[in-house]
């Protein structure tokens, strides 16, 4: 498996990191192959990383990324809106999204990998403060 994959959903470039999950779709991020989260180039036409990721923290991204679920958590499957987006943010608030796993941080936080409803097929990571449960009730 490459540490990032480049795509285009709806005409829209994208840039996922591999190794934490998070997509950019800044041009800058996508051209110098950049994940802002890790703060490392991938580089480029090799399919690796210019930093190793530690095993511990491979594990933890493994089990976010295929459907773990840490207790505590929203549960996978629960339809979740953005909230307190950044303006720079690929996703703003009230976007849609279902959450496909989770994993604990520290102090009651979670990290969870949801599926926004424009990228569909695409885990993006998001923190626990930036979603909210969906009351698919509102209209």
């Amino acid at each position: 498996m490459n540490v990032y994959d480049i795509g285009e959903t709806k005409g829209i470039k994208w840039i996922r990191c591999n190794a934490c999950g998070r997509i950019s779709y800044n041009v800058n991020d996508i051209e110098h192959k950049y994940c802002g989260h890790c703060h490392v180039f991938h580089e480029a036409g090799t399919g690796t990383r210019s930093v190793v990721v530690p095993l511990e923290a491979k594990d933890y991204i493994d089990y976010l990324m295929n459907g773990g679920q840490a207790e505590g958590a929203i549960p996978n499957g629960t339809r979740v809106e953005k909230v307190k987006s950044d303006p720079d943010d690929g996703h703003q608030d009230g976007d849609t999204a279902t959450v496909r796993g989770s994993i604990s941080t520290f102090e009651n936080r979670y990290l969870y990998a949801v599926e926004f409803d424009d990228v569909p097929g695409v885990k993006i990571v998001i923190i626990s403060s930036r979603i909210g449960v969906l009351n698919e009730q509102e209209g």
